[in-house]
């Protein structure tokens, strides 16, 4: 999937997404996640015992909102998307998430932290980048219900 590069740079500049999943027989879970990406592939960790862990060991299919909150509330903007969700399971690569992470958040984590708790690889196979209302004229208020500018990547 090619991704514009000012998708990408919205993608690391933000923190938190909001995942749902679901279980095998569709009982719907969402929960806000932080996050760290190379490129468009996100990356997430939770502990081993959550109901996002229990869903995704059984079906690994997500959605996702990314989102930005803007003090003018016509000009908020956000990813939206769906993917597969799989557990990353090699140790070399979970040592090379936690320097993402720490790099990302600016902290240090320390690789014994991370018992308990699994990394998982979001890979996207739909991307909608939303961004600020569009414009209606100069002078004119934005009325409730805007219709956003949407991209689909």
């Amino acid at each position: 999937m090619e991704v514009p590069a000012h998708v990408l740079d919205y993608l690391a500049a933000q923190q938190t997404l909001s995942l749902a999943t679901a279980s095998p027989d569709g009982e719907p879970h969402a929960a806000t996640m932080l996050y760290a990406s190379d490129g468009a592939t996100i990356y997430i960790w939770t502990r081993d015992k959550t109901t996002t862990a229990a869903h995704l060991e059984k079906n690994g299919r997500v959605s996702f909102t990314i989102d930005d909150r803007s003090p003018i509330w016509d000009q908020a903007s956000g990813v939206q998307g769906s993917g597969s969700c799989e557990p990353v399971q090699d140790g070399g690569q979970i040592v090379e998430l936690i320097g993402l992470f720490s790099e990302k958040f600016d902290q240090a984590v320390a690789e014994e932290s991370t018992t308990g708790i699994s990394f998982y690889r979001i890979t996207p196979t739909n991307l909608r980048f939303i961004g600020g209302a569009k414009p209606r004229g100069e002078g004119k208020q934005e009325p409730i219900g805007a219709d956003f500018r949407e991209e689909k990547v």
